[in-house]
């Protein structure tokens, strides 16, 4: 069914005058035809590469694409694709795994539920089915060269060709590469293991006792009961947090005792202690193998507290999130320690935040970088002194995310492979710094011509290792050139960017009208992805500057996309430049008008970054493919949000868009709508107040009510909301008590009086993100003064609709209530009682 059939088919259906059930389904089945497709992975050798084609419906395939000679082959699909060296594939799919040698045609398939494990060096792979106790180990010619069974524990040493597991009641250890195995005798159950370079270590239990375990490769076995300090029990339920780091030090997972509680009839709640941490938290206690002994015991106050290792050499971060009395939701600061080489002196540090983007630890110089009070600092933690980084202008670095009221910065650290130097970026351009010389260059000058510079992380890259490591950025190489992504902040166009440091040269190797999305990097090969709004998944292949086309989707089955333009809107509000992405009725006439609807949310005009299908299954009910499928404009604006006053700004947007958009002739502004859900549908309920621009809106799980709203608790994380209104989408900035005013003048139920056109809401019953009772209450002002509206509440949903019977029915009604209210259609009949 191609395009031009399905405009046909509206074509048809407008003739009734209605949009009905039948019309409906036709569209339904019109759009099972498109999809979106994405370049899931690329063997390490650039050889190959992994295509999937998915939609809402029942596309869900894949292909293998040939990346020298641009060959595809249909493959299952899976929900997981790893290649093993350049020739092997491993796709996972529900309880099965598929192997395919891409070079001699060789194919396995293996029933079960398999953990994925990778020794590359040796050029073997284990399948492990954890649920059936089974292993198998595979070569490169997907032989099995061996087959395990009743494992109890499995554990393999990082970065060694080796495996460790435990049967009921033998350990074994196998070499992977010469196949040879030692074993030992055991007589109780194994609970956790792992080996080292120097031996085996496990964990049994033993009458209510933990006992440490430990193998030589001589074959000697030694024990010990572990003893913790009197008020700390291991947390056996976390065991599988324990792990060997260093070859030496052993973490492991406690926890304080609980003293016996009161029995109260009902929770007891205090002002002046945090609600959420009633439980003790999982604490990490070290001990040295090699000295046995501990190294890091927790301390009688580590009821709460919290740890992350900042480094691999056994730099320790503490806190305690308990101290924050007020339960934020925010940036919350906290009193930060260190300890070095797994276990020292724990000392305090100047920076506040456990946010990763907010700093990075420097091993060799004990320097912190950190971002606080809206600045960059090192901190020497040897002895305590902090400097400010002296970039040019300081304020570039705060995020606009919630208007930089969570204080965070607008971009990330980056380790090098050249001593105490970072590259530290804002969100235009990248800095080389020193910690030790406290010096600053600049390497990209993006702003000037609205131009950002991002490094774009492998999508196979992972930045941290265990349970226990914080998130890194990966470490750049500063002696080979450096990779950056190119994105016009204006025009919405990108490319590809190399820095040299050694000539201090920043070349452009090509811009698009597109947007670049996955750049893969193999031993100077460079494969990238792009899509955006209208243009399908593209894959190319980067060599000597020049791009080549390697694969292209479609987007469609059976059919073509139509003509789909995109126009790039640039508005001012306060002093800023926003954007807004316009985007025109499939093969539009500038000879007809055609109504319009505003999409809102923060940033939606990233949307347009996006390859969008339409579809009638959308969870927050408006999906705006279809409606550009339909005969509308759809607009997705970057609203300004100006702090304290978000109401006021977000409405001094529309009426500079309006203003723009009235100059377009094909624009029908006297037929506009707009939508949006959550925040956006804070900000429908709002405009809508307004009664100035908007013929009718369409508004999900909407809060209305501020004062209301932040003195109920958000239910999902059992946490009060006054956060998410003073620093996050809401911007109050201040407390309700000290801006009571304020939050009556942003809340759009206080606003009701004004309004005259009708309304239709939807919400969840269940939701726990907004109380449905903020709906509910714009809905029975709306009553109670005699206006026009409709809210519909669905039955065991919470914030996004997940039945699909659901979002078909919103969808739909929402596309009814549109085509009457904005090209003047029969009321379909559920409509019909509001309008008597």
């Amino acid at each position: 069914m191609t395009v031009l059939l399905v405009l046909f088919l509206f074509k048809v259906s407008g003739l009734t005058g209605q949009i009905t059930e039948d019309s409906a389904k036709l569209a339904d089945q019109a759009y099972s035809k498109f999809y979106s497709s994405e370049m899931l992975t690329v063997s390490p050798d650039h050889k190959f590469g992994i295509v999937t084609d998915r939609n809402e419906y029942d596309i869900d395939r894949a292909f293998i694409v040939n990346l020298q000679s641009k060959k595809t082959q249909p493959i299952e699909a899976a929900f997981s694709y790893r290649f093993f060296g350049g020739d092997i594939m491993v796709a996972q799919l529900q309880g099965k795994t598929i192997i395919r040698h891409l070079k001699n045609g060789l194919y396995r398939e293996i029933k079960g539920n398999f953990i994925y494990i990778p020794f590359q060096k040796v050029g073997k792979f284990i399948l492990y089915d954890k649920q059936q106790r089974k292993a198998w180990l595979y070569n490169v010619d997907l032989q099995v060269v061996s087959s395990f069974k009743e494992i109890e524990q499995l554990s393999m040493f990082k970065d060694q060709p080796v495996i460790v597991f435990a049967t009921k009641n033998k350990i074994f250890k196998m070499d992977l590469r010469s196949l040879q195995t030692s074993d030992w005798e055991i007589s109780e159950k194994v609970l956790w293991l792992q080996s080292s370079k120097k031996e085996i270590v496990s964990i049994s239990n033993l009458r209510g006792a933990f006992f440490l375990n430990r193998y030589s490769v001589k074959g000697s076995r030694q024990s010990e009961k572990i003893v913790l300090p009197e008020d700390f029990y291991i947390d056996s339920l976390s065991l599988s947090t324990a792990e060997i780091k260093n070859d030496r030090y052993l973490l492991l997972p406690v926890r304080k005792k609980e003293r016996q509680r009161t029995k109260t009839r009902g929770q007891i709640l205090y002002t002046n202690q945090n609600s959420i941490y009633r439980i003790p938290m999982m604490q990490v206690a070290i001990y040295d193998l090699d000295r046995q002994i501990w190294k890091r015991s927790p301390q009688s106050e580590d009821v709460f507290s919290q740890q992350f290792f900042a480094d691999d050499k056994g730099t320790v971060i503490s806190y305690d999130p308990s101290v924050d009395k007020v339960d934020s939701l925010g940036n919350p600061r906290y009193q930060l320690t260190i300890e070095r080489d797994f276990g020292g002196k724990r000392v305090r540090i100047d920076n506040p935040y456990i946010r990763r983007i907010n700093f990075h630890y420097d091993t060799p110089t004990g320097r912190m970088i950190y971002f606080k009070d809206r600045r960059w600092w090192i901190e020497n933690t040897n002895d305590g002194k902090v400097d400010q980084i002296a970039f040019e202008a300081p304020s570039y670095f705060v995020s606009d995310y919630n208007s930089g009221l969570s204080d965070d910065p607008s971009g990330s650290v980056y380790p090098t492979n050249h001593y105490a130097k970072y590259l530290i970026n804002d969100a235009y351009d990248f800095f080389l710094v020193d910690l030790v010389k406290l010096n600053v260059k600049r390497l990209t000058f993006g702003r000037e011509s609205n131009v950002s510079y991002t490094i774009s992380r492998d999508p196979s890259f992972f930045r941290g290792s265990t349970n226990w490591d914080m998130e890194r950025n990966p470490e750049i190489n500063l002696d080979h050139k450096i990779l950056f992504k190119m994105f016009n902040n204006k025009n919405y166009n990108s490319g590809i960017a190399e820095f040299n440091l050694k000539t201090s040269k920043l070349s452009e190797l090509f811009s698009i009208d597109d947007d670049v999305k996955n750049i893969f990097v193999a031993d100077g090969s460079v494969v990238y992805t792009s899509k955006s709004y209208g243009k399908p998944l593209s894959v190319y292949s980067l060599k000597n500057k020049r791009s080549e086309l390697i694969y292209s989707s479609k987007g469609i089955d059976n059919g073509n996309l139509g003509y789909l333009k995109k126009e790039m809107i640039q508005y001012e509000v306060g002093g800023k430049v926003h954007n807004a992405a316009l985007l025109y009725p499939v093969n539009y006439s500038s000879q007809k008008k055609y109504p319009l609807i505003f999409d809102v949310y923060e940033n939606k005009s990233k949307d347009a970054l996006r390859f969008l299908i339409p579809d009638l299954y959308e969870n927050q009910g408006f999906n705006a493919m279809h409606y550009v499928y339909s005969g509308y404009f759809v607009l997705l604006p970057d609203l300004a949000y100006e702090p304290e006053h978000i109401g006021r700004s977000i409405s001094h947007s529309v009426e500079k868009l309006v203003g723009i958009l009235n100059k377009n002739e094909a624009i029908d502004i006297k037929k506009m709508a707009v939508t949006g859900s959550s925040f956006g549908g804070y900000e429908t309920t709002f405009l809508m107040t307004q009664d100035k621009w908007f013929v009718t809106g369409f508004a999900g799980v909407s809060l209305v009510d501020l004062p209301r709203y932040a003195m109920e608790f958000y239910r999902d994380f059992k946490l009060p909301n006054y956060f998410r209104v003073e620093k996050q989408q809401n911007r109050m900035v201040k407390n309700l008590f000290d801006n009571y005013q304020g939050y009556l003048d942003n809340s759009p139920i206080y606003h009701l009086k004004n309004m005259s056109k009708p309304i239709l809401m939807w919400l969840g019953k269940d939701d726990g993100n907004v109380s449905p009772d903020q709906s509910r209450s714009f809905f029975l002002g709306l009553k109670r003064l005699g206006k026009k509206g409709i809210l519909m509440e669905y039955d065991k949903e919470k914030h996004t609709l997940m039945k699909r019977e659901n979002q078909f029915d919103v969808n739909v009604k929402g596309w009814q209530w549109m085509d009457h209210f904005l090209k003047d259609n029969r009321p379909a009949d559920w409509i019909t009682p509001l309008l008597e």
